[in-house]
Parts: structure tokens; sequence; C-alpha cells
């Protein structure tokens, strides 16, 4: 019947209570009874510090670039960041057999794509820059954590540095 709610108002609580009685019509009581709630707090993107890199480059996304945690879980494995906009002049892969470049047995990560911080942690995280003259890129993604908490609306910026063109130019005489 939807007669009882629960509202957290406290921002990092991880678990509340209260107590309560329960009587019938007929007299009976249980007293001082206590209703435990579990609070899953959404993760939390600590360092979003973008790449940058040379045109036509691959960089390594670490910890120091990209990094989560959860209240619950702490930093483990169990946080799952998906792709919800991929990169537009790149590659954002997964480098399965460490080699520093994207080939055969790498997971290229597209939209709904999902990577965790595991991946990050242990230098898995890769992009290479595919299109020439683009000064940058980024990818959007959300973060979770296994009990349902979901942090959105977030982007990692990229930024390229692109290579000098030397000019040759020619005189007659």
């Amino acid at each position: 019947n939807n007669r009882l709610r629960y509202t957290n108002t406290v921002g990092d609580q991880t678990s509340d209570s209260f107590g309560f009685t329960l009587s019938d019509p007929d007299g009976g009581e249980l007293i001082n009874q206590t209703f435990n709630i579990t609070i899953n707090q959404v993760p939390t993107v600590f360092v979003n510090n973008g790449l940058t890199l040379n045109e036509g480059t691959t960089e390594l996304i670490d910890s120091g670039k990209l990094n989560a945690t959860d209240a619950e879980t702490g930093g483990g494995t169990d946080i799952t960041f998906t792709i919800t906009s991929a990169v537009s002049h790149g590659i954002l892969f997964i480098d399965s057999n460490p080699s520093t470049v994207f080939e055969a047995g790498d997971v290229e990560l597209v939209e709904n794509a999902t990577f965790t911080i595991d991946d990050v942690n242990n230098a898995r995280l890769r992009y290479t820059n595919t299109v020439a003259d683009q000064n940058a890129d980024s990818f959007e993604f959300k973060v979770s954590d296994p009990d349902g908490g979901e942090l959105t609306n977030q982007t990692f910026t990229i930024t390229i540095n692109l290579l000098e063109v030397p000019t040759v130019t020619t005189t007659t005489a």
C-alpha cells in the first residue's frame, strides 16, 4: 500500500535504523522492534584529470588520470565504467596483451561497452589517436557499483597535441 517510505537525508550515510512497536486490535504488542536499513551510496569519481598525448600516438589511462571508489565496496574490481558516448577521433581500448597498440585480442570500448577499475589500476586502459588534425577528443561514461549505485553524466577529456608539419618554401631567382 506504500504507506511507509524512507528517505535518506544524510549524504554519506551507509546505514540507518528506526525503532517501532507493533500492536494488533486485540491488544497484542511487539515492543522495542528495530528495522535496519542499508543505504547504497553511488560510486565517486575522485580522479578525472583527462589525458594529453601527441597526435597519432597511444597513451595509458591509469589511476592518476581516472579513478573511482565506492563507500560500500572500496576501489575493487566491483566498480564498473560504462561508455555512454564513445571517442570520435581514436580508439579507446582494453590492452589485453600489453603491447601498447590496438591489435587482435584487444577490446575496443564503444558505446555501452564496459571496463572496470581493475583495468585502470592494472594498466590495461589505453587511447590511440587515429584522426589527424583534431586537437581534442572525449568519452562520456557512468560508474556503477554491484549494489545498483550509479553515477552518470561523467566526461573524460583528451587533449591532442597536433604535430607541426614543416613548411617548405622555394624561391626562384
